[in-house]
């Protein structure tokens, strides 16, 4: 019994031996008198300077824990020396004492406040980050001369370095953190290979007891400015995550439920929203897998459930089923885009219907409600080599529709007046050929459609005919055969619109901006000659007695 005794006394005795340890360490001992070796370190291991502004503060029960304020970290030789690498105004983390006992980890909110991140690249492709990577520690480098002196002694190759890595538990439900909270971060990033400058500004991250294979929230908030690409605007993403371990300590899964992205920019006008149910991530197998997408533009909005395969080699998304509120009417297709290699190549397969050619084409050169079917392929990186590359098959039938810029039936009804010495027709109130029906099928090749079954109806005229529409160059060159509509009457005693015999060559020629009409005039001229002819044949024949106006009728046919 003595001897429990003097145990519990033992035990009592170490703890609060412990305790005034601990209580004289807080009091006693202060982590700013070493500033001067923590630089000396950093120096020794980097090559950088380091300077700390302010104050270092340190705690030991029930937390272990650091704070440092106002943190400051150089360039690396040949980068701006007037620029720093990186600053943070106040760092703080900790870890609790009691679990440690238990082997387990809890580590309080990590806070990162006002950081500063320079990133640069140079003309030569080095960045000033890059030594950080690759610096090694001083016992690879000590190990490192040893070999090669071994080496030279020995008159054989030196050993590659070898290094200790210490690779995480594979328990990680053994770690816990209560929270992550960056405030006031900003980044600058220059890269002067491609003279793209992108800063992001008022960063702020925050998530809530982030654990390993347990969803926890994620949200971001952030100002960007970029000129390659044009963008400026903010961004906001808030989402749940998890992150699952393979038994090999690799991350392996990544998925994210409740995706909400949206980024508003005044300046261009622009809103973008993206939301989806779940987007899985497994590493492995490099594929990605979205489901229950949305993504809306500008108020046109489409679904989207998409599954990106080879990541890390060679990239192929497929998006299907692709459904998009296009421009007032409804779009649904498939689309395969291989994003490997140096060119991004592009299939689409898709049908839209009802969509308001008027919100489509800016000039606003033709209006009307259309229904388009198309399988198109393309590749390149910028607007102008995926014109010039497209090539597909295109169905479209326009109806209740208008041609801007170019009145049709008045350039016709202007040249024959001109042919008949006759006064020109009063010029159109509105300069437009109004149709009914505008449709047709086209090949495109290189950028160029080709058309042959081109029709257009129209209250005043019917016009067949074919030519070719340049994308990149927007050059038309169209020959069309237009028949002017007469009227007629049907059984019921009911006026109707019926072709007339007389078709009229017509060219449409210039851009899609300026278009030229130019009636063919050597065309209208054999037209009215035969007219006169036949008009002039008719009256004898009305002269003639019936049996030699039969002989007459029968000499002509041969």
């Amino acid at each position: 019994m003595n001897r429990f005794k003097k145990l519990i006394y033992f035990i009592v005795f170490a703890v609060v031996l412990l305790m005034l340890i601990i209580f004289a360490a807080i009091r006693f001992i202060n982590p700013n008198h070493y500033k001067a070796q923590i630089i000396q370190v950093v120096h020794e291991k980097t090559g950088r300077d380091l300077e700390i502004k302010g104050d270092i503060a340190l705690s030991f029960f029930p937390w272990i824990g650091v704070t440092v304020n106002e943190i400051h970290l150089a360039n690396p030789v040949g980068f701006q020396p007037q620029v720093e690498f990186a600053s943070v105004g106040k760092v703080d983390i900790s870890v609790k004492v009691m679990p440690l006992l238990s082997h387990k980890i809890e580590v309080g909110e990590i806070t990162l406040r006002d950081l500063r991140l320079n990133l640069y690249k140079n003309k030569a492709g080095l960045t000033n980050w890059q030594d950080l990577a690759n610096a090694p520690t001083t016992h690879q480098s000590t190990a490192a001369s040893a070999d090669l002196a071994s080496a030279d002694q020995d008159n054989r190759p030196p050993r590659s370095p070898k290094t200790v890595v210490a690779l995480p538990s594979s328990d990680m439900s053994i770690i816990s953190i209560a929270g992550v909270n960056i405030d006031g971060a900003n980044i600058h990033w220059h890269d002067d290979q491609k003279s793209q400058d992108i800063q992001i500004s008022h960063l702020k991250v925050t998530s809530d007891h982030p654990q390993i294979g347990v969803f926890f929230p994620f949200h971001l908030d952030l100002d960007i400015a970029s000129n390659k690409p044009a963008i400026a605007g903010h961004l906001s993403f808030q989402t749940q995550i998890k992150a699952s371990f393979a038994h090999d300590d690799d991350l392996n899964q990544l998925a994210l439920n409740d995706i909400n992205l949206i980024f508003e920019s005044p300046e261009q006008a622009q809103r973008i929203v993206f939301m989806a149910k779940q987007v899985t991530t497994v590493l492995k197998a490099q594929t990605l897998v979205m489901s229950g997408g949305v993504l809306s533009i500008n108020g046109m909005s489409a679904n989207i459930d998409m599954q990106l395969e080879h990541l890390l080699t060679n990239p192929v998304m497929t998006i299907y089923p692709l459904s998009m509120n296009l421009y007032g009417g409804l779009a649904n297709g498939k689309m395969v885009a291989t994003l490997g290699g140096a060119i991004p190549k592009y299939i689409v397969d898709g049908t839209a219907s009802n969509i308001d050619l008027t919100q489509l084409i800016q000039s606003g050169r033709l209006m009307g409600k259309a229904k388009v079917k198309t399988h198109l392929t393309f590749s390149g990186k910028d607007q102008a080599t995926l014109l010039s590359s497209l090539n597909g098959n295109v169905q479209f039938d326009v109806q209740k529709g208008a041609l801007m810029g170019m009145d049709i039936p008045y350039q016709v009804e202007r040249a024959l007046a001109l042919l008949r010495k006759q006064a020109p027709p009063p010029s159109p109130i509105k300069n437009q050929t109004d149709f009914d029906v505008f449709k047709g099928t086209g090949q495109l090749r290189n950028g160029v459609l080709s058309n042959e079954d081109l029709l257009i109806q129209s209250p005043k005229f019917q016009a067949t005919g074919n030519g070719t529409a340049n994308l990149v160059s927007q050059a038309l060159n169209y020959h069309l055969s237009i028949v002017g509509l007469q009227g007629a009457t049907n059984a019921q005693k009911q006026v109707v619109q019926t072709p007339s015999k007389t078709a009229i060559a017509v060219s449409i020629t210039g851009t899609f901006d300026r278009p030229m009409i130019t009636p063919d005039i050597h065309a209208l001229i054999k037209s009215e000659l035969g007219q006169t002819v036949i008009k002039r044949v008719q009256d004898k024949l009305q002269k003639l007695s019936p049996e030699g106006a039969n002989a007459l009728k029968r000499f002509l046919q041969h």
